[in-house]
């Protein structure tokens, strides 16, 4: 068995994780991101070892698991007061520390460097259809501007039809789309698409 995790970090970031088991078969599973180091500590334990903590599971990790953790800078956005960034950074520091205490291997990605290798363009003009979810509504308050949230939604249809079984939203598509491009430097399997796609392939 195989797993791939991927972590956009942040409070209204995600987690996405991809395994692959005995048979030849890809599947994928996509989280927002905890809300507390505990919650967030067991969720990258169950990912990893699917919650069976019998044997030497930490053997089998460093040999069977990888982690992309996006690799940001201080500067989280348009007029961010520094208790968010205080908090931004602290949750930050969680995720590194989690990940080398339980020994899994990670690799860090610059966002430019995954949407590049995904032909994401760096902003877009395209309108998607949907509503005003709780993720857009702080976006905008934050002082993003329209072009940076036409391309949010732009990111979320593609991490959409990369990964159709899944619900993807504004919040965790950051986190599949790092997946896909985790998956693709990996040589993993892409997951099962339903029967009604494959049949109009």
């Amino acid at each position: 068995m195989k797993t791939l995790i991927a972590i956009d970090p942040g409070v209204t970031g995600g987690i996405a994780v991809l395994s692959t088991g005995t048979v030849l078969r890809a599947d994928a599973e996509a989280y927002k991101m905890p809300e507390t180091c505990k919650d967030l500590h067991e969720l990258l334990l169950n990912a990893c070892y699917g919650g069976a903590m019998s044997g030497e599971p930490f053997v089998v990790s460093r040999m069977n698991t990888r982690v992309y953790v996006e690799e940001v800078s201080g500067f989280i956005g348009k007029r961010q007061p520094g208790s968010r960034m205080f908090n931004f950074g602290r949750g930050y520091g969680q995720i590194e520390g989690i990940l080398t205490a339980m020994r899994v291997p990670y690799v860090m990605v610059r966002p430019q460097a995954w949407q590049r290798a995904l032909n994401i363009p760096k902003t877009s003009r395209e309108k998607v259809p949907g509503t005003v979810d709780d993720l857009e509504r702080l976006s905008i308050e934050s002082g993003n501007t329209q072009a940076e949230r036409e391309h949010k939604h732009v990111m979320r249809e593609l991490a959409q039809r990369l990964y159709p079984t899944l619900k993807v939203t504004l919040g965790n598509c950051d986190a599949l789309l790092l997946l896909e491009y985790a998956r693709q430097k990996e040589g993993m399997l892409a997951p099962e698409k339903p029967e009604l796609e494959k049949a109009l392939l």
